[in-house]
């Protein structure tokens, strides 16, 4: 609660904050009224409608997708990313509601996305981010991402919808059961021979993924952005196994960018 109370006192009196989401939302006084309504979790569960200026429109049902919003659409925490290509190749571990996917598309149109989201409840929300949108080219699936494929336990945060996690101490004793796939198989099964980014955002689970990683596989995926968990792994020795595959390692708002470029 110390992090919600905190982070709403600081966003009440930002101006500069303000003033961007002026320059995206239609009423930037609903991302406002969200703080306030949405700060006890499930007080108030109707959704409230973010209408952005550029026509996209997202469905806020809990406090953390108004931090996630920030992050991706104020901060641009996915912006300026090393990614060459017009219509890039993307796939999305952890998709969550879709902001991503809503981002990744508004600033390439002609990306063709695969985003994996295992919670029901966040999966459904992200089918009506693409739905609300028209987003296409974009391939849901409800499934989780590991190192090997099979079934996890998918241990899940009660007050934080992008908090799930393999890992309880991340998150809570509940959990539910979720079939897994790996980045080889979809790369094997969606014949794909380049994938332009990948982005991980799974709550410790990009450790074992990253290293699983062959340089066979690392000839694939030109660019990877994934959000590191400290308290889970040694971020340092899981880039050290990325710089030994090839990949140049820069961090960027808080993210881990790796790629096959020079960055």
């Amino acid at each position: 609660m110390s992090f919600r109370l905190n982070w709403t006192i600081k966003q009440l009196t930002n101006l500069k904050g303000y003033s961007a989401n002026k320059k995206i939302l239609i009423s930037p006084w609903k991302f406002y009224l969200g703080l306030l309504i949405k700060f006890i979790p499930k007080l108030h569960r109707k959704p409230i409608s973010f209408s952005f200026k550029n026509g996209s429109v997202i469905n806020i049902r809990e406090f953390m997708s108004i931090y996630i919003y920030y992050e991706i659409f104020v901060d641009g925490c996915y912006d300026n990313l090393p990614v060459k290509r017009n219509n890039p190749l993307v796939i999305e571990v952890g998709a969550n509601t879709g902001f991503f996917v809503l981002r990744i598309k508004t600033t390439y149109p002609d990306a063709e996305i695969i985003s994996f989201e295992p919670y029901s409840p966040n999966f459904n929300a992200l089918l009506e981010t693409i739905e609300l949108n028209n987003l296409e080219n974009v391939k849901p699936i409800n499934m989780a991402v590991a190192d090997k494929p099979g079934r996890l336990k998918l241990f899940i945060h009660p007050t934080n919808i992008g908090g799930h996690s393999i890992f309880s101490d991340n998150a809570s004793e509940n959990y539910v059961e979720v079939e897994t796939t790996t980045i080889e198989s979809i790369l094997s099964d969606n014949n794909i021979s380049v994938c332009d980014l990948l982005k991980l955002d799974c709550e410790g689970a990009e450790y074992p993924i990253l290293k699983s990683f062959t340089k066979e596989i690392a000839t694939k995926i030109r660019n990877i952005i994934y959000e590191p968990t400290y308290s889970q792994y040694s971020v340092e020795e899981l880039n050290l196994y990325l710089k030994g595959l090839g990949y140049n390692i820069k961090s960027q708002h808080g993210l881990i960018v790796a790629s096959m470029e020079k960055i």
